[in-house]
């Protein structure tokens, strides 16, 4: 194999090998917990429905790129040659190393120009950047109609988080009608992908009603978060379980859950336990 055609290899091993791995759960922000057990309440706040992802998890430019920041220019320049022959992959990272400013300074324009052409040709993924960055104006102005047609794209292909992002345009009422059983449809084909965010969201749908039925889908959901590592969703777990929402009420496995959602990370956590 030539020099040349290794390096290529080893760069485009590097980043499929990055977006195949599991993204690490992080906690997300909300409002404070009281201390009495009757006072820990549930909310979905603005913030968690309002803001779409620009990016995979798993893509995190700072594991794709490890390792390679003195990469061979002539491997990067074979990677334009690829794009340039309709290599839909090779446009895809053109772009993204344009996004995130690697091995080029960083550039939306160009982002958004190499994310198009992978877009057109079929890439789920860039067809989800190009949705973010026209709903977020980068690299192009803000145009919410364009943003649902890309999202809508990679949506159809079965493109978890571009589904998530298609659930909150039409939760939020951006680029098309205000539909909260089409966002629901969208959050639940993302959930059912194994979206930890969708789950969450899901979760707090349902719990939402204040019915004991949907306490109990509000439960499956949030554990489903919960199990694949999302602190929030574990810590609403664990409040439920000591409600007794959907399930028996049950402080062991309360403290279990909130015990587990300290360890990944959700600040109230601890707060609750020693509340407790």
């Amino acid at each position: 194999m030539k020099r040349i055609e290794f390096v290529i290899l080893i760069l485009l091993l590097a980043f499929m090998g990055a977006c195949s791995r599991k993204n690490v759960p992080g906690s997300e922000a909300n409002a404070g917990m009281s201390r009495g057990e009757n006072d820990f309440n549930i909310t979905l706040g603005e913030n968690e429905n309002s803001k779409s992802l620009l990016s995979d998890p798993e893509e995190d430019p700072n594991i794709i790129f490890e390792g390679f920041e003195q990469a061979d220019q002539m491997a990067v320049d074979s990677l334009r040659q690829k794009a340039l022959k309709g290599d839909a992959e090779a446009n895809y990272y053109l772009g993204l190393m344009h996004y995130n400013g690697r091995f080029f300074s960083k550039d939306y324009g160009e982002a958004i120009k190499w994310f198009r052409k992978a877009a057109e040709l079929g890439d789920s993924r860039a067809q989800n950047y190009l949705g973010s960055m026209h709903e977020n104006g980068l690299g192009v102005s803000k145009d919410n109609m364009e943003a649902v047609k890309w999202y809508r794209k990679s949506a159809e292909q079965g493109h978890d988080i571009a589904q998530s992002n298609l659930g909150l345009m039409y939760y939020n009422g951006r680029g098309v009608s205000k539909d909260i059983g089409e966002a629901i449809k969208w959050f639940r084909k993302s959930a059912e992908l194994g979206n930890t965010k969708s789950q969450l969201k899901l979760g707090h749908f349902h719990y939402k009603t204040g019915d004991s039925l949907d306490y109990r889908e509000a439960m499956k959901w949030f554990s489903k978060a919960a199990e694949n590592g999302n602190a929030k969703a574990a810590l609403l777990v664990g409040i439920m379980y000591l409600k007794g929402q959907g399930v028996e009420k049950d402080k062991n496995s309360a403290i279990k859950w909130i015990r587990k959602s300290a360890k990944l990370g959700e600040p109230r956590a601890q707060k609750i336990l020693d509340s407790m």
